[in-house]
């Protein structure tokens, strides 16, 4: 901001004659009119105004006496013959002639297609591909006041005699030099108007970076820390981006910038993109958060981006009315201050609420059955049911009929990371803290780790200023996860396939491809089945080998660790339809490419009997989907029309819902159930289990899930919270 503000006041001194704040004036000698010529001719001169060949004469006067010579025919020591003789001796000498005054014949002598144009009454300078009337060059506000300086002086044209031609063409270089070094100053007017624009820019996104952190607390040194790092930020980022497209406009709006000092109307037309993005940065993060962020930092956000559109209405307003104003400078860097100062001061109001884990008396709950809880990812109800009406799922398909299923509202926006931990904690991912995939460290600022960064038009995670950021691996969960609570409560958990913060009594995490299972030793049978297919899209073959090679090992690992060592509780995460209907999903139907979904339907549904008949019968069974796949909407397939390919593609872009299956002791049977989050799942889980539920999770019992007899004599305990305890033992981790 200050360098911007430095390099517009040195062109506005740069602009002015000597400091004084004026241009230089205008006389006739400086025009290069030769010493001595008569009053008459000067006063055309000075005036631009044409002087035809009679006009180089004087009439008699009233006396009838000739008039005498002129001092310039005197000078020169030629007749009127010669000069009718030699017009352009005389237009070398600076004589004027017909069509305008000397400097206007000079600059026609070497650009003779040039018209002359009039003069601007106004101090604006001259578009460079437009000519520049050489007499009017003295009024130019770039030009300093040298005398003698557009054409030769009166000796020199007395020594040269025939040779005018280069003392003209000298002083036409020396026009040409000074107009140049106007257009210079142009530029570099537009240079600082945009450096600054910038810099108010990234001071107005820096309150609003911070409110995507509530879990950030600021001392005032680290607070101006962050408003000098985003100023500078922006100054450099997003004004040079200004310029850049400041200087593509002045191809269509030459005159632009061409106001010596602070132009008014550019500053406008710039910070009228700036107030634009700032509100749709403020109105886009807020709804990008509807379920990561806190109310009262939403809120937040939507306060700032009034704000943001409060300005930005308020400069086309005045851009549009074009009126002037006294102290421009001073009024226009107050305004811009105004929507900074409001924009830090919603950050300052907004409460730092960040929830933190309440430990109250520690109260052990044995629970009453064991649970087989499965996480298919990607799987939704409009493939699910088809797939159980085909018998692809014959199992699921006999269970259905036992249990209540529903479908099951996800995490908006998507993110897998916030999606499984809101699924196994029964949180909200404001209070888990697990936001996203990727985590940053930004030690200058704070030491705790941030997720959610500022989306705009900007690639991330450069919002984050100067790259003074680390990158970190994905935080584990702040809440207790479901195995947590039941190893708590004295239960043997087994986990597998779960991200890397899982632990259990045993844990099996995803195995890499060179671990896992060699395609060609599955089943002979699926096989079989499964190659025809693969054959119709051999890119993708590949792929899907591995895919089915991990899910299958996942399956088989477990049901051999369960035989070794019995749990009373198991949870797996199978990513397989994720994996596969993305990719395999048939634009119509009948394809061969539906086979291979078909046979990943054949598989999942032959684990889950397996893992089913490996924990026993009077096992609570839980199978949920934590998101859908969906194809894109309207509006992404009008975005991408031009791409290539065009074939449309499922993904959980859109946060399409999932499912939840219940089946077991105390469930009702034969519900289908209605306004179900995917926070919900493990409140209920618990409630199933005889297990406390915590106050500070975000779902609730799904009671039309729970027979009448549960729901009549079980009671609803609540305890505050579930907190993260660390593990005293190292648990088992096993591929095997």
């Amino acid at each position: 901001m200050l360098a911007g503000a430095a390099v517009i006041g040195c062109q506005y001194q740069l602009a002015t004659h000597g400091g004084r704040g004026r241009p230089a004036a205008l006389d006739v000698e400086e025009l290069g009119v030769a010493r001595g010529a008569d009053v008459e001719i000067e006063r055309h001169v000075a005036r631009g105004e044409p002087l035809g060949r009679e006009q180089h004469r004087r009439e008699p006067d009233t006396a009838g006496h000739e008039p005498e010579m002129s001092a310039l025919d005197r000078g020169q020591g030629e007749t009127v013959a010669e000069r009718r003789e030699e017009p352009e001796l005389r237009s070398h000498r600076g004589v004027p002639q017909k069509g305008g005054s000397a400097p206007d014949l000079l600059d026609h002598q070497f650009h003779p297609d040039n018209t002359l144009a009039p003069r601007d009454s106004r101090d604006r300078e001259r578009p460079a591909e437009q000519r520049i009337e050489p007499g009017a060059a003295r009024e130019h506000p770039e030009l300093s006041r040298h005398r003698g300086d557009l054409v030769g002086s009166f000796e020199e044209e007395a020594k040269t005699r025939r040779g005018k031609v280069c003392a003209c063409g000298n002083a036409h270089g020396q026009l040409a030099t000074r107009y140049h070094a106007a257009a210079i100053m142009r530029h570099l007017r537009r240079l600082g108007h945009s450096l600054v624009a910038g810099a108010f820019a990234g001071a107005a996104l820096a309150p609003l970076q911070l409110l995507l952190w509530p879990e950030v607390s600021l001392p005032l040194v680290k607070v101006l820390a962050a408003f000098l790092a985003w100023t500078t930020w922006g100054a450099f980022w997003i004004g040079g981006t200004l310029f850049a497209f400041a200087e593509l406009a002045a191809f269509a709006v030459p005159y632009l910038g061409a106001v010596k000092g602070f132009s008014v109307g550019l500053w406008r037309w710039l910070m009228i993109p700036v107030g634009l993005v700032v509100t749709w940065a403020a109105w886009w993060n807020r709804e990008e958060t509807r379920d990561l962020l806190l109310p009262d930092n939403r809120q937040g956000l939507a306060y700032a981006g009034s704000f943001a559109a409060l300005f930005t209405i308020t400069l086309v307003v005045l851009a549009i009315r074009r009126r002037p104003r006294r102290n421009a400078l001073a009024s226009a860097l107050a305004f811009a201050s105004i929507l900074v100062a409001c924009l830090w001061a919603v950050w300052t109001l907004t409460p730092v609420s960040h929830p933190e884990a309440t430990i109250g008396e520690t109260v052990h709950f044995a629970p009453a059955s064991r649970m087989l809880f499965v996480s298919w990812e990607g799987t939704d109800l409009p493939w699910l049911l088809p797939a159980m009406e085909r018998g692809d799922m014959p199992f699921l398909r006999r269970r259905w009929e036992m249990g209540a299923w529903g479908q099951l509202r996800t995490v908006r926006p998507y993110t897998r990371s916030a999606t499984l931990a809101t699924l196994v904690t029964g949180c909200a991912p404001a209070v888990h803290g697990v936001l996203g995939r990727h985590s940053y460290r930004v030690p200058w600022l704070t030491d705790t780790p941030v997720t959610l960064l500022l989306v705009g038009p900007w690639p991330d995670p450069h919002q984050l200023p100067w790259r003074a950021w680390e990158r970190t691996p994905g935080l584990a969960p702040q809440r207790a996860t479901l195995w947590q609570i039941l190893t708590e409560g004295g239960r043997v958990v087994g986990v597998v396939g779960w991200p890397r913060y899982a632990r259990g009594s045993w844990t099996v995490p995803v195995p890499l491809s060179a671990e896992a299972a060699r395609f060609t030793t599955l089943d002979v049978d699926f096989k079989a089945a499964l190659e025809p297919a693969l054959r119709s899209a051999p890119e993708l073959a590949e792929d899907a080998r591995n895919s089915f090679s991990l899910a299958a090992a996942l399956g088989s690992t477990a049901v051999k660790r369960i035989s070794a060592q019995p749990v009373d509780a198991l949870a797996i995460d199978i990513e397989l339809a994720a994996h596969l209907r993305p990719l395999w999903t048939a634009e119509e139907p009948g394809s061969q490419r539906e086979e291979v979904l078909r046979q990943a339907a054949r598989l999942l549904d032959e684990q889950l009997r397996s893992l089913w008949l490996a924990m026993g019968e009077e096992t609570l069974l839980v199978v949920v989907s934590p998101y859908g796949l969906a194809p894109p909407s309207p509006w992404q397939r009008l975005v991408h029309l031009g791409g290539s390919p065009r074939r449309w593609h499922v993904s959980p872009t859109d946060s399409p819902d999932g499912f939840v299956f219940f089946s077991g002791p105390g469930v009702r049977p034969g519900t289908r159930l209605t306004g179900a989050r995917l926070a919900d799942v493990t409140a209920t889980v618990l409630y199933l289990l005889d297990l406390p539920v915590a106050r500070d999770m975000a779902g609730r019992v799904l009671l039309d899930a729970v027979d009448e007899a549960r729901a009549t004599s079980v009671p609803l305990r609540l305890v505050p919270s579930y907190p993260v305890e660390p593990n005293t033992a190292a648990p088992d981790v096993s591929v095997r």
